[in-house]
């Protein structure tokens, strides 16, 4: 015996235990009188001894009197019957307890599985004496004690099943008994679960209980009781603890109560045997999961409405799923679509509780992040089973929809917020696994699968349309060249039977009611022909033909076929007819015509009695009573006449077993079909209703379909655990591609349905308490941002590109900036919406992370930003600029001098009186391109929060080339400050409920700076400058095209369109001014960021502004269209600014690279091609400046292209020519001497334009304002450039002697270049001749002294200037050994001209200057010259048509007696020069002719009559003609050269020309003859 075994010292502990205990009841029996009376104090034994006390008292004395171990039952016995006696009250009942507990709980040594059970029954059959509800509680409490701690006893794993489950029962009994108090039923559902957990841990430690299977068993049929059933549920204990109960039917809350017990011990077991449930220890708790659990879960899940109930069975199904996994992935399916994906009506408020708590149930589901891999293994993948995934999604989506309320507004609901946060938690929960892991692809496996399933789901769906339509998209898939079929078995000649076969085979996807239709067609193949097909050899066509047996008119039953393929494909055998209707009408749904039932019926019956039929023809009588398959079919027919009557609520009058049996009379070959069979029948149709139901939805319903889940559970279960982290992978792209789109609508919808003015409202209040609609709005709100945020991180984790266009489109939605209102109102509207804020912050948070993937919706997203700048949002750090270079500063420049620090770095504005959205921008200044001033510029007083500038004059801009963001466009940004104004001036009524007028009206303007002051706090959190400089850097090349064309398209110009052979203007739009400059900047800030790959981004561009330059000149050489005109002036000067910008920024990075700054001055040949009229006003004021900056950087010292170079001279030069002011030209003058001092261009190639430029530059300098031609110059109106004579006096002779001083350069650069004077390249005789030219222009130049005290007779300095260096140039020793051609050339082209020009006796000058750009400077002339005869010469007549007054002092001013003595001892002497070193007879044509033409200049001089009023100066310079006659023919007299002698008649000719020289001719002649030189006639 097990007391044997006990050990002294352990007997000795347990009776110290039991007499402790024992006196502890002796005591509790003393204090009452019906045990103990107080006679023994009298005299001993004479008081009435109770027996319970007695035994007691005989224990305490045998404990005290031996020493050796008592049995347990001598032990326990007083305690049982104590606890047993109805005698005793609550607390003597309750010590005996207590005691049994106190032997189990300190683990006596005597405590055997015996014994326990002992105890057991005595704490399950207590009766005591109830006195108070109290006392009776605290007795039950007891009985919890002792029984928990039999379980717990070590022992207690031995314990027999039904003993196990009495103490569960008598639990149960307690939590059940009567009222209890919230006390006593916590306590006992907490013993309960204890022990439950204590048996079940065990299993986890191998000492699992031999009962456990059983508990659980028990434990999953609490889940199923109902009233009728509670009383076996507690067992016979519950009629103990009863006797507070009327004995009246069990509540529904005590059936609830159950319930939710059973669920709740259930999801304690699950929750112990989480990691096991599977292993093969838990194998029989596994199948009672897999059968009752699941299948009592499913009865509570369509039964039950108590919430409460709902809420724990979903708790412990997930548990259960995710414990189990696919082992129960059959029953599983039928909870998600049944219970979580269930398409109910719009709910009551009944059952919207419900719903709520489904969702929440589903949200946790979906927060697992192997759940929604799970479904598509599980699944979708599965070809047998319905999409789940994509159901979810959809189901969840729609749910996010609110719905639209009779009055038209839209409301959200909770169930609408419980779905988008489940939808929210599976965003997230696939975003945590995904992000931050490289995506893996699926296996070709998978791959596979996903693509037949895709296939599958198509069908379905055009199945669900036109079933025809799916059986032909089935048919016609592409076929597998192994088997010669498709995925469904099928190819495009399959007959009816195969079809049947087919649609059996996937009817779990297929749409019920369609499917019944279509099998109970009763058309032909409309397929089908007797005719041979194309692709049918005569054998084939004739084995198709014979194979078709049935035939009607010689064509084949299709349907028949269908029918007899589908209904084929069941099992009937050794099922009643009952149960095979049952499975056959969970397959499809009956149709409403009888005839279709009729076909349906038959084709069924036929099937199911063929294969209840025995090749012998016997058949079981119990299963198949049936003659033949006709009597089946008219009895099948007569089952759905009996359920349609039975169950249907229309009818009243109920149809008998003897009227069944009256109806089926003689139906069986003539006789009845047996009556018990029919009785048999009538009870189960009338007992469960044949349902039209859902073979996977409604599996619990139906026997035999249980028992086939269970089935095909137990065989497909294997995996253990949960899905590998490696799995879930490779599914993760398939399943952001299902979600992605709905999910994006439906959180866009929750988005949009959120009441702002509600919010607002609240938010105007919160101050006054606080409101939680406004908390929780802006929650919301949150969630949806992110869960759109969370969106694109994905896509772009998996490279979706259009999934970030949607985002941006909808985000952009919600900023509500794109609503009519426009201006200051709608700025503080977005300020106090939260949600615009939000969506302002998501957005750009979008655009800064997955740039890359966005593609379409740049166009929305930059369109936005425009409306923000236009408003005025932009932070302060985003609009002020970068501190300009420094080192590049020009004195001459007194625009620069004047900017000054703070103006140079104001941000652009309009004018006070051009704002507004009609108004023009006005380009900026690029004068301030060379301020050095680095400080940011400070706020402008009153500008409003943020530091806003105000309204200015123009042209305060920053400059705009050297920002590396720029300020975007020059426009006026929409003043805070006034935006607050306007709020503030709006209208007050003059009595409040709030207070007075002036209080509302604080109150709104400061609700107003609030909102500004929002506004600009996200605008700054979005770091739009950043995004623009930096950011893009980084987006690949096919997004920045993107982002290209998205601003071309923003800027909404309308660009000529050409119809019928001729272009037609564009409408202009002056309200789209704003967008087309916008966008003209915002792309050259794309090009100066993107410097690195300019090549890929400058063609859109640089075709966008030549398309916008091209149009400007024709609106401007119009000269019609003001508005229109004055439009395409700004918008053209937009874009010089923004490409000489770039031109800038490019070309003196540090990272410039040759190939692109050529490429940049090829940008710049859009300028060199442009109309007179459109140079002018668009392009001069800005060429000069960028040039110089750029010319100062050394940045274009490695071009060595002279194309390159000749562009930026003719730019320089034009902008020097159409200038609007002295200054643009000196700076244009400044650029060019910056060349020639660097010798940056290419010599001598450039030479030539050069010398031109500089020249040209010169005489528009130096004439007086009356000597301009400007009347023949078209221009537009107020373009025309003004020279004052007061600009002519400030800037000196300075700027001009910078002429002379770069030619001299010129001049010394080329002389020593060339390196043999006998042999100059062809291009540096050509820049020699036009420096020459060049000096001869000066010399000639009908340029006065300029200054107060200048004397108008005097020379110019620079024109005594040039001739000297002309001088120097023609004189210098080595010009001697050029080539004869040469110094001819220089003669004739230069010198004679310039001679010509100074004698008053010369032709027209127009005529020499079209020859060689000699005479008075004609600005028409300057510009036809660069550009081309592109306006009407004046006509000839105009010189003539003068005042002679006005000619006779030009004439004077130009004929210098002085200057022409110089000129003609110079060219004389240049004659002479080359005429000594020169081989004369080499070249005797053209000496004569240079010396015809020399000695006819002098006798013209010589010869022409004096001027009005100046006849001594006359005969001066006829002095020295003469004298320069006779050294020029004594000179070559003397020479004595050979080469003369050679030329015939050379001094005959000579003395013929000398003779008109009166006074010389006799002294030369003399002289001649003296020399022995020949005279006489010449020759004609």
């Amino acid at each position: 015996m097990a007391h044997a075994s006990q050990s002294d010292e352990d007997w000795h502990r347990d009776r110290a235990v039991v007499v402790a205990h024992s006196h502890n009841l002796i005591l509790a029996l003393r204090t009452n009188s019906l045990f103990s009376s107080r006679q023994r104090f009298v005299e001993a034994g004479k008081e009435g001894s109770h027996k319970l006390m007695t035994y007691v008292k005989h224990l305490r004395r045998d404990l005290l009197s031996h020493n050796q171990p008592l049995p347990p039952p001598r032990l326990l016995q007083p305690f049982i019957e104590v606890s047993k006696s109805e005698e005793t009250t609550g607390p003597i009942t309750g010590v005996a307890l207590s005691a049994l507990a106190t032997f189990l709980e300190l683990r006596l040594v005597f405590v055997d599985v015996p014994t326990i059970i002992m105890i057991s029954t005595a704490a399950l059959e207590v009766k005591t004496e109830v006195a108070d509800a109290q006392s009776h509680e605290a007795v039950l409490g007891r009985i919890l004690q002792v029984l928990k701690a039999c379980v717990c006893h070590p022992k207690g794993v031995n314990l027999p099943e039904e003993v196990m489950l009495k103490i569960l029962q008598g639990c149960f009994a307690i939590a059940m008994h009567g009222y209890p108090s919230e006390l006593l039923r916590h306590t006992a559902d907490a013993t309960t679960t204890d022990m439950v957990s204590h048996i079940y841990q065990n299993v986890l430690n191998g000492t699992a209980p031999h009962c456990f299977p059983k508990v659980f068993k028990f434990i999953v049929s609490m889940i199923n009781t109902e009233a009728d059933t509670l009383g076996k549920v507690l067992g016979s204990s519950a009629t103990s603890y009863a006797e507070s109960d009327n004995g009246s039917v069990p509540s529904k809350t005590q059936v609830a109560a159950t319930k939710f017990a059973g669920l709740s011990l259930v999801y304690v077991v699950i929750a112990t045997l989480k990691e096991t449930i599977t292993q093969p220890q838990c194998a029989p708790l596994l199948m009672t999961v897999q059968d009752e659990l699941c299948r009592s879960l499913l009865s509570v899940s369509s039964t039950v409405d108590n919430v409460v109930v709902i809420a724990q069975m979903l708790r412990t199904l997930q548990l259960t799923a995710m414990a189990c996994g696919d082992h129960i992935a059959p029953q599983l399916l039928a909870f998600l679509l049944g219970t979580y994906l269930k398409e109910d009506t719009p709910p009551d408020h009944d059952t919207a509780e419900r719903k709520e708590v489904v969702l929440e149930s589903l949200m946790e589901f979906c927060s697992l992040e192997s759940f929604p891999v799970f479904l598509v293994e599980t699944y979708d993948c599965d070809l047998h089973s319905p999409g789940v995934f994509e159901a979810l999604c959809k189901h969840l989506t729609s749910q996010c929809y609110p719905s639209t309320a009779a009055d038209g507004s839209v409301k959200l609901t909770s169930l609408n917020l419980c779905a988008c946060n489940t939808l929210l938690q599976l965003i997230k929960s696939l975003g945590g696994r995904c992000l931050g892991v490289p995506p893996v692809e699926p296996s070709t496996q998978q791959r596979e699968l996903m693509v037949k399933k895709q296939h599958l789901s198509h069908f379905a769906k055009l199945f669900a349309e036109k079933p025809k339509n799916g059986v032909n998209y089935a048919r016609n898939l592409p076929l597998d060249p192994e088997t010669g079929r498709n995925i469904f078995g099928l190819h495009p000649e399959s007959n009816g039977i195969e079809v049947g076969t087919m649609l059996f085979e996937f009817r779990a996807v297929l749409h019920k009611r369609l499917l019944g239709e279509y099998i109970s067609e009763g058309g032909l193949d409309p397929d089908y022909s007797m005719h041979k097909r194309d692709s049918e050899t005569e054998e084939d066509f004739a084995a198709r033909i014979a194979q078709d047996a049935d035939r009607t008119h010689g064509r084949v039953l299709y349907s028949q076929l269908v029918r007899e393929g589908f209904y084929s494909s069941f099992a009937f055998k050794g099922m009643t007819l009952t149960t095979a209707m049952r499975m056959v009408l969970s397959a499809y749904l009956l149709p409403g015509e009888a005839q279709r039932i009729d076909r349906l019926m038959e084709e069924f019956a036929t099937r199911w009695h063929a294969e209840n039929v025995a090749p012998d023809g016997s058949r079981d009588e119990s299963i198949n009573p049936f003659a033949n398959s006709d009597a089946a079919f008219v009895f099948a027919f007569s089952l759905i006449m009996l359920n349609t009557d039975l169950h249907s609520n229309q009818v009243e009058k109920k149809m008998t077993l003897l009227e069944f049996r009256r109806n089926n009379r003689g139906t069986n070959a003539g006789k009845d079909v047996c009556h018990d069979y029919q009785e048999m029948v009538f009870n189960d149709i009338r007992s469960s209703k044949i349902k039209m139901q859902d073979a996977v939805v409604d599996i619990a319903s139906e026997d035999y379909q249980w028992a086939e889940a269970v089935k095909k559970s137990r065989e497909t279960g294997g995996r253990v655990g949960p899905i590998s982290a490696a799995t879930v992978r490779d599914f993760d792209s398939y399943l952001f591609g299902v979600l992605v789109n709905p999910a994006i609508s439906a959180l866009s919808a929750v988005t949009e349905a959120v009441d702002e003015s509600t919010r607002r409202q609240a938010h105007s209040h919160h101050s006054h308490g606080g409101d939680k609609q406004t908390l929780g709005g802006e929650v919301i709100i949150s969630d949806t941002m992110q869960g759109l945020y969370n969106c694109g991180a994905l896509a772009a984790h998996f490279g979706m590109t259009g999934v970030a266009d949607k985002l941006v489109i909808a985000l952009c939605k919600f900023t509500e900036v794109f609503q009519p209102s426009y201006g200051p109102s709608a700025i503080t509207r977005l300020g106090r919406s939260s949600k615009g804020l939000q969506a302002i912050r998501t957005l750009f948070r979008v655009i800064s992370d997955f740039g890359d993937y966005v593609r379409d919706s740049w166009l929305d997203a930059l369109d936005l930003v425009m409306r923000i700048y236009l408003q005025g949002c932009l932070p302060e750090q985003q609009q002020q600029q970068q501190p300009p270079a420094q080192g590049f500063a020009h004195a001459s420049s007194p625009e620069r001098a004047q900017a000054g620090p703070e103006r140079a770095n104001s941000f652009p504005n309009y004018s006070a009186g051009n704002a507004g959205p009609q108004a023009i921008p006005s380009v900026p200044s690029t004068a301030s391109l060379s301020s050095t001033g680095g400080a940011a510029s400070p706020r402008v007083a009153g500008g409003g929060d943020g530091g806003f500038p105000k309204a200015g004059p123009p042209n305060q801009a920053s400059s705009f080339y050297e920002c590396p963001v720029s300020p975007i466009i020059a426009i006026k940004p929409l003043d805070r400050a006034g935006a607050a104004a306007d709020e503030e001036e709006r209208p007050v009524n003059s009595w409040s409920l709030f207070g007075s007028n002036e209080e509302v009206k604080r109150q709104q303007q400061a609700q107003t700076r609030a909102a500004l002051s929002r506004v600009c706090g996200v605008i700054s959190e979005c770091s739009i400058g950043e995004l623009i400089q930096s950011r893009m850097r980084e987006f690949s090349d096919p997004v920045l095209f993107c982002i290209i064309i998205a601003l071309i398209k923003l800027s909404g110009v309308e660009l000529p369109q050409v119809e019928d052979g001729n272009e037609h203007f564009a409408t202009a739009k002056p309200s789209s001014i704003h967008a087309t400059v916008f966008s003209v900047h915002v792309l050259a800030d794309l090009l100066v960021s993107n410097g690195h790959r300019f090549e890929v981004a400058v063609q859109p561009i640089e075709a966008f502004y030549t398309r916008l330059l091209l149009t400007a000149t024709k609106y401007i050489c119009s000269k019609q269209r003001k508005q229109e005109t004055a439009y395409w002036i700004s918008v053209g000067e937009h874009v010089v600014v923004s490409k000489l910008r770039v031109f800038v920024r490019l070309a003196t990075a540090a990272d410039r690279t040759l190939a692109r700054t050529e490429m940049l001055l090829r940008t710049l040949a859009t300028f060199d091609n442009l109309h007179q009229n459109v140079f002018g006003p668009l392009v001069s004021r800005h060429v000069s400046t960028a040039l110089s900056f750029v010319l100062q950087t050394s940045a274009l010292d490695d071009v060595r292209s002279a194309a390159a170079w000749e562009m930026l001279i003719t730019l320089t030069y034009k902008s020097g020519l159409l200038a609007k002011s002295t200054n643009s030209t000196v700076v244009c003058l400044d650029v060019l001497q910056h060349m020639v001092a660097n010798n940056s261009f290419q010599w001598p190639d450039n030479v030539p334009r050069l010398v031109e430029a500089l020249v040209h530059l010169y005489l528009l300098l130096s004439t007086s304002q009356d000597d301009l031609d400007w009347e023949h110059v078209t221009r537009p109106e107020g373009m025309v450039p003004v020279h004052t004579v007061a600009q002519q006096q400030q800037l000196g002779s300075a700027g001009n002697m910078k002429v002379i001083g770069c030619l001299t350069q010129v001049r010394d650069t080329l002389m020593a270049s060339v390196g043999d004077f006998s042999a100059p390249t062809h291009a540096w005789v050509v820049a020699w001749l036009h420096l020459l030219t060049g000096y001869a222009n000066i010399v000639a130049a009908n340029t006065v002294p300029r200054g107060p005290n200048a004397n108008p007779d005097s020379i110019p300095r620079e024109r005594s200037d040039a001739l000297i260096a002309l001088q120097r140039s023609l004189l210098a020793p080595e010009i001697a050994k050029l080539p004869i051609p040469v110094c001819y050339e220089a003669m004739t082209k230069v010198l004679v001209p310039l001679v010509q020009r100074l004698c008053e006796g010369t032709p027209d000058p127009r005529a020499v200057e079209a020859a060689g750009f000699f005479g008075r400077f004609s600005p028409t002339l300057a510009i036809n010259s660069v550009f081309g005869l592109q306006q009407a010469e004046p006509p000839a007549a105009k010189d003539a048509a003068r005042p002679a007054s006005s000619a006779a002092v030009k004439q004077a001013l130009s004929g210098v007696e002085d200057l022409q003595t110089r000129v003609l001892a110079l060219l004389c002497r240049a004659f002479l020069h080359f005429v000594g070193n020169a081989r004369l007879a080499s070249h005797a044509e053209e000496f004569m002719a240079l010396w015809k033409q020399l000695l006819g200049l002098l006798y013209a001089y010589h010869s022409r009559p004096p001027q009005s009023g100046r006849i001594d100066s006359s005969e001066t310079v006829k002095e020295a003609v003469r004298e320069q006659t006779k050294n020029l023919v004594n000179v070559l007299a003397s020479l004595a050269c050979p080469d003369l002698a050679e030329i015939p008649n050379f001094w005959v000719v000579t003395r013929h020309l000398i003779a008109p020289f009166k006074e010389l001719a006799g002294p030369l002649n003399a002289h001649l003859d003296s020399l022995g030189l020949p005279g006489g006639v010449p020759p004609q």
